[in-house]
């Protein structure tokens, strides 16, 4: 009853609805830009397991973002380990910055899930100097799967019983539905040529795949309004930043493909909404591709309702003035910026620091 009764409900809502809804909350959703607002590093702890010492000394920058992959924090069923993830956020505290913390699934499920009897979706790996090799097959699981459904929230409520009460801890990324990263996305490319260096390959025809694992848009909303329930039970009060990008295989709400589209961009609209119906005074809006060209411009629509962020989608060195200022004109609460930009740009950092909340 609670997946399809919301749904309906969210996507049928009218817009004097939402209004009603916003008004009412204003100043808790103000409170939850305060928590989050300000300057975050990535990739600001280094494989040695040390804080950059200019990060952590730079008085504009306000937290960190850890990433830990599902598989590292629960390496066998009911078998959670926390080691990692409090040494960097003790790193953080003795610092005295706050954290994001954003769980990786997709790629980074433990392959004791899938043995489970979760069902699983193959797809080419196409990022060249991260992750798999390129041209390798990577296996992310099925979203709506029931079996994954169920250790996704296992994970989420040893997780929230972990860090729910940590003071060090200001918000936490909503994944789950993941592919190559945190952002909630999905494979979608067809026949893509794939290069990098001297390899190359085609990706599958990954809108046919999930057609054949029974996608439809909905059952994508169901799955993720079933994650967004989990993080509300385990953290009520923290704000929960969902990573929205229109990466979706272009699937309508009854499994047919959308004719002439390569994506779905009706879906992350509609998981926007239902955050927004959700909990004005908690759900934050975030999109990882900024650059000195290009911001999500669908985010930009919610600034004035909800808190909004945006993180670089690279370390960009003297481009990254140009990314703040599109973020700025969107009125953005907080930014996510690489390390190394960070360090290379103190003056930038410090004007970007006094003109965000």
């Amino acid at each position: 009853m609670h997946k399809n009764s919301k749904i309906a409900t969210v996507i049928a809502s009218t817009a004097v609805t939402l209004l009603t809804l916003i008004s009412s909350v204003q100043l808790s959703s103000a409170q939850t830009a305060e928590a989050v607002s300000g300057i975050y590093a990535v990739n600001a702890i280094g494989t040695n397991n040390v804080l950059d010492p200019q990060v952590a000394s730079n008085p504009n920058v306000d937290g960190l973002l850890i990433r830990p992959a599902w598989s590292t924090l629960e390496p066998a069923e009911g078998v959670f380990s926390w080691k990692w993830t409090d040494g960097m956020i003790q790193l953080a505290s003795a610092a005295g910055k706050k954290v994001s913390i954003g769980i990786g699934a997709g790629i980074q499920t433990p392959s004791w899930v899938y043995a489970d009897g979760a069902q699983s979706f193959k797809f080419i790996w196409d990022q060249g100097g991260w992750g798999p090799p390129v041209c390798s097959i990577a296996t992310i699981p099925v979203p709506w799967d029931p079996v994954f459904q169920t250790k996704w929230a296992g994970l989420v409520s040893a997780f929230a019983a972990h860090y729910s009460s940590n003071p060090a801890v200001t918000s936490i990324k909503l994944t789950g539905i993941n592919s190559e990263t945190l952002e909630t996305a999905l494979p979608l490319s067809n026949n893509k040529l794939i290069t990098y260096k001297a390899t190359s390959c085609h990706s599958y025809n990954d809108p046919a795949d999930w057609q054949a694992a029974g996608y439809t848009r909905l059952k994508v909303e169901n799955a993720w309004a079933e994650i967004e329930q989990d993080f509300h039970a385990g953290f009520p009060t923290t704000p929960l930043q969902a990573m929205m990008v229109s990466g979706f295989p272009p699937i309508d709400d009854n499994g047919l493909l959308i004719p002439k589209q390569w994506q779905d961009t009706q879906l992350p609209t509609d998981l926007a909404n239902m955050g927004l119906a959700d909990s004005v005074t908690q759900f934050v809006l975030q999109n990882n591709g900024l650059s000195s060209t290009w911001i999500w411009p669908v985010e930009a629509n919610y600034a004035s309702q909800i808190a909004t962020g945006y993180q670089m989608v690279g370390a960009l060195g003297s481009k990254l003035q140009s990314a703040i200022n599109l973020a700025l004109s969107a009125k953005a609460d907080y930014l996510e910026i690489y390390a190394s930009d960070i360090d290379s740009q103190p003056l930038v950092i410090a004007a970007t620091r006094a003109a965000l909340p």
